[in-house]
């Protein structure tokens, strides 16, 4: 979440393009690139193989300096140009290849349907008020209703539909439906096929919540009995899980994989303070010292509840500090969301949250995640959970594992190949024992009864209330 993430990975141009409102939601195009902001507009640093770059001839190396006659002066305007032009429409781009301004055009076309082996993919959606979020369902071939797992997604407003097969959701889906499993998963309002409503980059947390909660309900809507629903949180979303659940029937058993516990301004300092040293290697003294420093920022955001621009009004070069540390927008925007989102997890219990969890939990870590720094607080989900429902949940350490759910090697390795990167994230491929890890575990919870059948009178919690009430009747 700081600048030595890898820009191009920042900005995952999954772009769809606009189109009329129709009965069902029209599946929309995809320019299916990654990019790096340059001063001459935006440099290609990959290219799927199945979308509209491929069709354009955009190459790695490319710089898009202008789409439909428009100069690329900002992502944002960059993402509303391309969805200006709709499907069946000529899209015209600039780019600058080996020093010379050369034009490519084709015409915009329906991203493609992802396909698996031995399944069927349905895309639906799910509507919430006037956004109309579109929904992907991917269920193996056979007899009788599988049990489900609905992915919830991260921080990010980037689409979760599998352009890259052998990226997590495609690796993912392909591992999971091959272990006889369904999967689940649902666009943000404004991303993908996604039309209407508040767009996920100007929502609040709140709103987010109650969006994946009415799609959580529209799949036991769609035949899915709770008890055969996982839900799945990957970061942000592991971090919602709990949330999304509450006031609902409770699924089977929730996942958190690449979360945080703490309060979220803490998260955040250490974040600031240690990301870099971890990762990249930057000084672990300096990043300390600039961290300490920056406190009173992080202080006044998180826990003075004041905006940016009151930060800056009262220490005028605080502005500078906040684009750094939070990828500030000069405006509503900290890390491509709105800032309140952040100040809306800054005032989120997470402890009682996971307390209330009617369900199996697995807190699942992969051990060089970059993002949930250390294991500390996924480890305490687990020993919060069982303490007022012993047995029902697991602390699990994937080696190896980044935030991504890529395999890269020990974090020595994998600082070292970064390092050697000159300073950038270098992610890795899939690691198929995160989905061997879920596999596991769903069939560990089906073998159980489902934990909102069950009670825990000789639990930790109960013995420590019982001890009380009787130390509180026998006063010294």
């Amino acid at each position: 979440m700081r600048h030595h993430y890898a820009t191009g990975a920042l900005l995952a141009l999954t772009l769809a393009a606009a189109a009329p409102a129709a009965d069902i939601l029209p599946r929309q195009p995809l320019l299916g690139i990654t990019a790096t902001p340059v001063p001459q507009g935006l440099r290609v640093d990959t290219v799927a193989s199945n979308a509209m770059a491929t069709k354009l001839g955009l190459k790695p190396g490319d710089t898009i300096t202008a789409m439909e006659g428009k100069p690329i002066d900002a992502h944002r305007s960059f993402v509303e140009t391309f969805t200006a032009v709709p499907a069946g429409k000529m899209l015209h781009v600039l780019v600058l290849r080996d020093g010379k301004t050369v034009p490519l055009s084709a015409i915009q076309s329906p991203r493609p349907d992802e396909t698996y082996p031995n399944a069927v993919v349905k895309y639906g959606e799910v509507d919430v008020g006037s956004a109309r979020m579109r929904d992907i369902l991917t269920v193996p071939n056979g007899a009788g209703p599988p049990a489900i797992i609905f992915y919830v997604q991260g921080y990010s407003c980037t689409s979760i539909e599998a352009t890259n097969p052998n990226g997590v959701f495609g690796s993912l889906t392909r591992a999971l439906v091959g272990a006889g499993l369904a999967v689940y998963r649902v666009e943000k309002p404004g991303i993908g096929d996604s039309r209407g409503g508040t767009h996920c980059r100007d929502q609040a947390l709140a709103d987010e919540v109650a969006t994946f909660r009415a799609a959580y309900l529209h799949l036991i809507g769609l035949g899915f009995p709770p008890d055969h629903i996982f839900i799945l949180g990957h970061s942000l979303g592991g971090i919602e899980a709990p949330l999304i659940i509450a006031g609902a029937p409770p699924p089977r058993g929730v996942a958190a994989y690449g979360v945080s516990m703490k309060n979220w301004g803490d998260y955040i300092q250490d974040i600031n303070t240690y990301q870099g040293f971890v990762t990249v290697g930057d000084d672990p003294v300096e990043a300390y010292k600039q961290g300490e420093a920056d406190r009173s920022i992080s202080q006044a955001l998180f826990f003075g509840h004041q905006s940016p621009q009151q930060i800056v009004a009262a220490y005028p070069a605080a502005g500078d500090r906040l684009k750094e540390m939070f990828a500030w927008d000069g405006g509503s925007q900290m890390y491509g969301r709105s800032w309140h989102v952040l100040q809306d997890l800054a005032v989120v219990d997470f402890p009682e949250a996971w307390a209330r969890a009617q369900t199996n939990v697995l807190s699942l870590y992969g051990a060089v995640d970059e993002i949930a720094l250390t294991s500390e607080d996924q480890r305490r989900i687990a020993d919060i959970v069982n303490y007022y429902r012993p047995g029902t949940a697991r602390f699990q350490e994937v080696p190896d594992t980044m935030h991504g759910m890529d395999l890269v090697g020990d974090r020595d390795a994998f600082r070292e190949r970064n390092v050697a990167a000159g300073g950038i994230i270098v992610p890795g491929h899939f690691n198929p024992a995160v989905a061997d890890a879920l596999v596991a575990w769903v069939r560990d919870c089906l073998a159980k009864p489902p934990v909102r059948t069950m009670t825990f009178p000789n639990s930790l919690a109960e013995r420590v209330r019982k001890m009380k009430a009787i130390q509180g009747n026998n006063p010294a």
